[in-house]
């Protein structure tokens, strides 16, 4: 299904894959009415999807975690011009505190 002009990050879609993210790490499961918002605007297949990509960085940084890997103070996220307005360039840390 295509996702229309508010697919990216700061978009309505975007930002209701965050709050499903967000919901599913932190509390183990989703509420049923952001996965019904979700599945209504993405589809079966790309929710699906969505929850596979969640679960294997959740995955990732579990193990992350688990061996003591330190942060890497140096890393940058660099964000193509316009994407996320102020986000451009910034430190990891500063990002996921955004």
């Amino acid at each position: 299904m295509p996702l229309g002009n508010d697919a990216g990050p700061t978009g309505i879609t975007g930002q209701m894959i965050v709050k499903t993210a967000t919901e599913l790490v932190i509390t183990r499961g989703v509420a049923p009415p952001v996965f019904d918002q979700v599945h209504e605007v993405l589809g079966a297949e790309a929710t699906v999807e969505v929850l596979m990509l969640i679960s294997r960085y959740a995955g990732l940084a579990l193990m992350l975690n688990a061996l003591d890997v330190g942060q890497d103070t140096h890393a940058r996220i660099t964000i193509g011009v316009g994407d996320l307005g102020d986000v451009q360039d910034m430190g990891i840390t500063e990002a996921i505190e955004m």
